[in-house]
């Protein structure tokens, strides 16, 4: 009997024992859990004061600000921002309503101007968004986007592209509308891409000028070089042309030599009142070759020419025709003969 009671207060024991030690584990696992998260809930915010911290000794703020850059003590940058903000480790500049002048290596001024933008500090590098403009003495680039290369003056422009530029030596003024641009600052070279048009305007009002379509031109103002590829449409007073490639020459307006050559399957189309009468008269030329003589207001074809005059079709090794005049004159290799 005494027995049956011992077994029964050990049973008792083992219980109480084992919901202790429950207890206890349950205790224990809740101390760890809390310990852990306590932990890196303090290791994140110390890393996120840290941060702070960081982001404030590396950015700078400023308003209404005059930034300026010299190289070797000359003037280099100046940079005018109704905002301005400077991050050191990236080594940028980021800025609001922009105004600047950079100097070029000849320590020639060229402003610009835009809604916003960064200047990269690294690498000397100018990005300019919304109603950008690039002025230098001898041209203006009005564009979306622009990316300007302090140090070789090399510069792009993309979206609603128009620059006008000065040629000091034929004193032309010349605009050119496109898609893209790039532009040669230091040599006054550009290529332009994407629905190219221009105009050439001469100094003298007396002096027609000329307009031009193309997929893609290449200016050169120190060779006075106009370079057209693709769909040309060239346009002066009477005359349509049409060709795969085409040059302009722009010094020899007024001397005797070719100012516009087209190549590659030309087509000319010409409508125009003879002098004395009052009907209209359209011609058309096809050849292979076509060039431009402005100061004799003659056109010369060459490469299987043909010209269809009224009724007429002339066929010749090379075939002349003359400006707002029905006179053709047509080379057989065997005989010349003028054709009225």
């Amino acid at each position: 009997m005494e027995e049956g009671k011992k077994r029964s207060i050990f049973r008792i024991l083992e219980k109480r024992q084992l919901i202790l030690l429950l207890i206890y584990s349950v205790g224990c696992l809740y101390l760890l859990y809390f310990s852990l998260t306590e932990k890196i809930s303090d290791k994140n915010q110390r890393q996120g004061m840290s941060n702070r911290g960081k982001q404030v000794r590396e950015e700078s703020y400023f308003k209404e600000v005059d930034y300026y850059v010299l190289r070797e003590s000359d003037p280099f940058l100046r940079l005018k921002a109704q905002e301005m903000g400077i991050d050191h480790d990236r080594k940028r500049i980021l800025f609001h309503d922009p105004q600047g002048v950079v100097y070029s290596k000849s320590n020639r001024p060229i402003n610009f101007k835009g809604l916003w933008g960064k200047f990269n500090f690294g690498s000397n590098q100018i990005y300019l968004n919304k109603k950008v403009r690039l002025t230098m003495e001898d041209m203006q680039l009005d564009t979306d986007k622009l990316h300007y290369n302090l140090r070789t003056g090399y510069c792009t422009g993309t979206g609603n592209v128009i620059t006008r530029k000065f040629s000091p030596v034929t004193k032309d003024k010349i605009r050119v509308d496109s898609d893209f641009v790039e532009v040669w600052t230091n040599n006054k070279r550009s290529h332009y891409q994407g629905n190219v048009s221009g105009v050439i305007q001469r100094k003298r009002v007396y002096e027609t000028g000329i307009s031009f379509s193309t997929n893609d031109l290449y200016l050169d103002l120190e060779r006075l070089l106009a370079e057209l590829k693709g769909d040309v449409l060239l346009k002066k007073q009477t005359i349509t042309a049409k060709a795969r490639r085409g040059e302009i020459f722009l010094d020899n307006y007024n001397k005797t030599l070719k100012y516009y050559a087209l190549y590659d399957d030309v087509k000319v189309n010409e409508v125009f009142v003879p002098q004395g009468k009052s009907v209209k008269v359209e011609r058309k030329a096809f050849a292979e070759k076509v060039e431009g003589i402005v100061s004799e207001e003659k056109v010369v074809l060459t490469g299987n020419p043909k010209v269809i005059q009224g009724r007429d079709v002339i066929k010749g090794n090379k075939i002349v025709i003359r400006e707002r005049n029905q006179t053709v004159e047509i080379d057989d290799a065997t005989s010349k003969f003028l054709l009225r």
